[in-house]
């Protein structure tokens, strides 16, 4: 290997030794962890990433869940993930009451609170973006930077 290709090596390798932490497609599902949060909810979750470095709550879209964050993951895996499952989406339980955006937003606050941590970076995808917003309003000391992704301002914006 030549001189000036050992920097980039080992840059390279720094780089993906936090990605190695961002579990495949096929362990993803063996990769979730539980949390019961004080309301009775049970939330599935991922960690992934560097465990000391920034934490980032990422919260997935409509009818989806926290599997829509893998290959996007090992690119953030500095940081410290946290995907969830929203209520009654993957592998969290369904409860009989409440599917607001408040809801969402509470069990978000909540989920921070269960893993000891003070504040989070948020990133919201597509229509739940609004609950990574109500969130980040209800719930604004806990959220350090806010990140919408592919979302609307609310219910009937069209933006443009």
């Amino acid at each position: 290997m030549k001189t000036s290709m050992v920097l980039p090596a080992l840059v390279l390798a720094a780089t993906n030794a936090f990605a190695a932490t961002v579990p495949s497609q096929a362990d993803w599902v063996d990769a979730k962890r539980f949390v019961t949060l004080p309301n009775g909810m049970q939330m599935a979750y991922v960690e992934m990433g560097n465990p000391e470095g920034n934490p980032v709550l990422m919260i997935h879209g409509y009818s989806d869940s926290s599997r829509t964050w893998s290959n996007v993951a090992p690119y953030l895996s500095d940081n410290r993930l946290l995907a969830i499952d929203l209520r009654s989406h993957g592998d969290s339980n369904t409860p009989e009451c409440c599917h607001t955006l408040n809801d969402f937003a509470n069990d978000a606050s909540l989920f921070v609170s269960a893993m000891g941590l003070e504040k989070v970076d948020a990133l919201g995808h597509s229509l739940v973006g609004m609950v990574s917003q109500a969130f980040a309003a209800l719930h604004g000391d806990r959220v350090d930077n806010l990140v919408l992704l592919a979302t609307s301002l609310g219910k009937g914006e069209t933006g443009g």
